[in-house]
């Protein structure tokens, strides 16, 4: 999809972090924006900021409240969605939720909750927008996470969800093609967003200090690289030169060596 320019873009998780920074990117660059979220005052406060990113005083902002964990209310907010903005050229799936800890303190509850977002949320997303994007010939963006490529501790269930997405993702793709449908997978290290703040009162320093070894990405550069990757229909998106080896040393050296640097980094800040 080369020229973004004109296209409606539909966005969960579009009230705060990822989702309001690629929003903006997005209006820079000419599209109408619809935002998705729970919170409807925070939508409110998005909205009022992507209106002042516009590339011409045309492009629509439309927002609607939405939990992705309900198929029903997903459905009906596309709906609405639709009747009010059109349907769309390109749906972000974007909304998660993060949590990080030991397996011992992660309850049934978190993990289902984690697990409802991370994973049913991006299916009832898709599902819902699949008729408008196959009229459209549109493109899927799968927000995931380096967590869904590579095992890290204290991310039971985090990275559960994620490799679960990556998962529905690589089945996804090739359906997808068939209807002429693009799909982008990004899976970016740690972002500082207001869900990796909430992670980190229970994360456990030895396993931050693994998940660190990827580096850190701003929600300017994920963003960058989640447009990029719509403009080049490119399937997976790794953004950073970190993250990047950090999936070459899983993917290419798999199991003693990468299990053994993980096991390595987690003794070591154990004892300090």
């Amino acid at each position: 999809m080369k020229d973004l320019h004109g296209k409606q873009a539909y966005i969960t998780g579009g009230s705060s972090g990822i989702g309001l920074e690629t929003a903006r990117q997005l209006a820079a660059k000419g599209c109408h924006i619809t935002l998705f979220a729970r919170d409807s005052q925070k939508l409110e406060k998005a909205r009022q900021l992507i209106l002042n990113f516009r590339k011409a005083q045309a492009q629509k902002v439309e927002i609607f409240p939405m939990d992705v964990t309900n198929p029903q209310g997903v459905e009906d907010a596309i709906k609405a969605a639709v009747e009010a903005a059109g349907p769309p050229d390109i749906v972000i799936a974007n909304a998660g939720q993060g949590h990080g800890d030991y397996f011992e303190n992660t309850t049934y509850a978190i993990f289902d909750r984690v697990l409802q977002t991370n994973v049913y949320g991006v299916r009832n997303v898709v599902a819902s927008s699949l008729p408008y994007l196959q009229e459209k010939q549109g493109h899927v963006v799968i927000v995931a996470s380096l967590g869904g490529m590579a095992a890290m501790p204290g991310y039971t269930a985090y990275g559960t969800s994620k490799f679960a997405a990556v998962g529905f993702a690589k089945c996804l793709r090739p359906e997808l093609k068939t209807k002429g449908i693009g799909l982008t997978l990004v899976c970016p290290p740690e972002v500082p967003t207001p869900m990796v703040d909430e992670e980190i009162q229970t994360l456990p320093k030895e396993f931050r200090a693994v998940k660190l070894m990827a580096g850190i990405q701003s929600v300017e550069q994920v963003s960058r690289t989640i447009v990029r990757g719509i403009e080049k229909n490119r399937f997976v998106v790794i953004p950073g030169f970190l993250a990047k080896a950090s999936y070459a040393l899983v993917k290419f050296l798999p199991g003693l060596l990468s299990n053994w640097v993980t096991d390595l980094m987690v003794r070591q800040h154990s004892k300090s």
